[in-house]
């Protein structure tokens, strides 16, 4: 059963609302009767449940690759709900790529939140000398890696890259950060 009461409305101005948003801009699937939101960390889900003030029950779901999720569903009618669909919401099945958020909402934390939860780091070493270089790749549509591209420029001084596409996904691009000096300030703000 979910609790609706957004503070007077102040809810979707906070940096709360933001947070959610990105988790479920990147997680959820919408039908005809609800939100579902699903991921293997049921931290996530707990994180999402609280922001969101939804005392709904977590259930474990498998996917067709016999992994366990852990999800939750909002009643299509619910307040946040009817919020993100006003700001462009939409399942992803029925749209070329996700769009960025329109509206008012903190920006730094819708992004600092999705790309909490859209990167991998790694490392390799390079074909031309000894040494290793490290690297960030970010995933997501088009529209919100260079909202994230300009972000990281603004901010954190870290060069504009080149969105590239992804080899296995028409929908999915990622964003490379190789260079050596940008690395670590990124990770930073990503750990923060």
């Amino acid at each position: 059963m979910e609790v609706i009461d957004y503070f007077n409305g102040r809810f979707f101005e906070s940096k709360e609302f933001a947070e959610a948003l990105g988790i479920v801009w990147g997680f959820g699937s919408l039908n005809d009767t609800s939100l579902l939101l699903r991921h293997r960390d049921k931290g996530l889900i707990d994180r999402f449940c609280s922001l969101v003030k939804i005392t709904g029950n977590i259930f474990p779901l498998t996917t067709q690759k016999e992994k366990l999720q852990w999800s939750v569903t909002v009643n299509i009618s619910s307040l946040f709900v009817q919020r993100i669909m006003s700001m462009g919401y939409q399942n992803i099945a029925h749209i070329e790529a996700r769009p960025m958020p329109s509206g008012e909402f903190h920006l730094p934390t819708f992004l600092h939140t999705y790309a909490q939860l859209h990167y991998t780091y790694d490392s390799r070493k390079c074909s031309d000398g000894p040494w290793i270089r490290h690297r960030i790749r970010f995933y997501g549509s088009t529209e919100i890696l260079r909202a994230l591209n300009d972000y990281l420029n603004q901010e954190f001084a870290v060069s504009r890259k080149t969105i590239q596409n992804h080899k296995s996904s028409n929908k999915m691009k990622m964003l490379y950060i190789q260079n050596n000096k940008e690395v670590p300030k990124v990770l930073e703000w990503l750990n923060a």
